[in-house]
Formats: C-alpha cells, structure tokens, sequence
C-alpha cells in the first residue's frame, strides 16, 4: 500500500512540474486520469452507501415510526433508578 501511495503521490505532484518531453513521463499515464479515477472510485462508494441505507430505511421504516410515536420505551430506565434509590 505504501508503494502505490507513493507512486500515486508522485504522479499527482510531482509530475505536473516536469517537462512534457521527460522520459520519467512515460512512466506515468495521464494526469486526468489521476483525478478521474479516486472521484469516480469515491463517487461509487457513496452511491452504495446511499443505496444501501435508503433499502434499509424503506424496507425496516414502518417498523422503526411505529416505534417512534409510542415514545421512548423508558421502563428499564425507572427499573435502575428504583433498583439504585433502595
């Protein structure tokens, strides 16, 4: 991992200041392409995340509203405070 931290560290900022006729170039593919590539990667990340949570919220919703609007289930709260009041 350390290696291609450091090769992409290098592509991104470093090889934007070398010559366009340096042959360290052609070690390296397009610049855009080490823009493109971590935004579209991120961008996939988030739609999965996304996706995943709003399947959750529609599938397991009604479950947690219902829940929701009798209030907070408290009973367990009171049964520690009587336990510790004595």
């Amino acid at each position: 991992a350390s290696v291609a931290f450091l090769y992409y560290t290098v592509w991104i900022m470093i090889t934007p200041f070398v010559d366009r006729d340096h042959f360290v170039l052609g070690y390296f593919p397009p610049l855009w392409m080490g823009l493109l590539l971590p935004a579209f990667i991120g961008m996939s990340i988030l739609a999965v995340i996304g996706n995943t949570l709003s399947f959750c919220m529609i599938r397991f919703g009604s479950k947690t509203q219902a829940s929701c609007a009798s209030g907070p289930d408290i009973s367990g709260v009171a049964q520690v405070r009587r336990h510790l009041d004595g």
